[in-house]
């Protein structure tokens, strides 16, 4: 499976050929792409090689990871600014370097890429009240030197970085993360240059969907656990399907999914 370029209408396409390309993954109007959230995160630590391993393992389609930049403007693959909740570990991402961060089980994006030709959506993230001035060039060369950018979607809430790296490369596949709150949708993809939006599930409807792609965007859904949301998204034929649960995403796509409580956590 592979993700495709602007250039194509599809921007992310099946294929059973290796490697993973852009132009390659997509979905079909009815079978949305299974994005696991900072990998399978049941059994090991979220956004680390284990749970990225399990993901693959578990069906998923794309593997969903944060990035932040190090104290030796390495690429640091976590969530949080800090270690703490994740790692138990104090200290600050960009205070730390690629080797202390390492050792202590925080991978870094080129070990994520050398581990697994799965496509991506790699989240720019930033520390709180501050910016990681120039991880957007750092993002852009580390995906062309893996040759992992036709296999990568950029996504982020920081919409200035969603221009930058579109002015960096302007054939990557971004995408807004947002909540949810009414947006232009065209005046968004204009200014941006993205080819996803990415709202809370919640707030997806019939309409939006339809709107979305009648604008040339893809629509994916975040977070969504319960079996009977992964339906109601299928159902109004979103693209791509964030989620914590990717191998129950996997079943029920598949035929498989043997039906979980209802009171599942979201």
């Amino acid at each position: 499976m592979s993700p495709v370029g602007k250039s194509g209408n599809t921007f992310l396409t099946f294929s059973a050929a290796p490697p993973a390309t852009i132009n390659t993954v997509i979905t079909s109007p009815f079978k949305p792409l299974a994005v696991a959230h900072r990998g399978s995160t049941q059994n090991a630590i979220e956004n680390t090689l284990p749970a990225f391993q399990q993901a693959v393992a578990d069906g998923a389609d794309i593997l969903e990871l944060d990035i932040h930049l190090t104290l030796d403007r390495d690429l640091a693959v976590i969530h949080d600014d800090t270690l703490e909740r994740t790692h138990g570990h104090p200290g600050e991402v960009r205070k730390m370097t690629s080797q202390e961060l390492r050792a202590l089980g925080v991978p870094m994006l080129q070990d994520v890429l050398a581990l697994t030709e799965t496509p991506l959506f790699v989240e720019i993230k930033h520390p709180k009240g501050g910016r990681h001035e120039g991880i957007e060039q750092i993002l852009v060369d580390q995906l062309d030197l893996a040759q992992a950018d036709q296999r990568s979607v950029v996504i982020s809430f920081d919409q200035t970085s969603l221009k930058k790296v579109h002015e960096l490369d302007s054939e990557l596949v971004t995408g807004l993360l947002y909540t949810g709150r009414p947006i232009d949708m065209e005046k968004t993809r204009d200014e941006l240059g993205i080819q996803y939006l990415a709202p809370q599930f919640q707030t997806i409807t019939q309409g939006y969907v339809d709107q979305a792609h009648a604008a040339g965007l893809k629509v994916d859904a975040w977070t969504v656990n319960r079996p009977r949301d992964m339906r109601k998204m299928i159902d109004l034929q979103c693209d791509a399907i964030t989620t914590d649960h990717a191998s129950d995403l996997h079943g029920l796509l598949n035929g498989t999914l043997v039906q979980l409580p209802q009171n599942q956590p979201r």
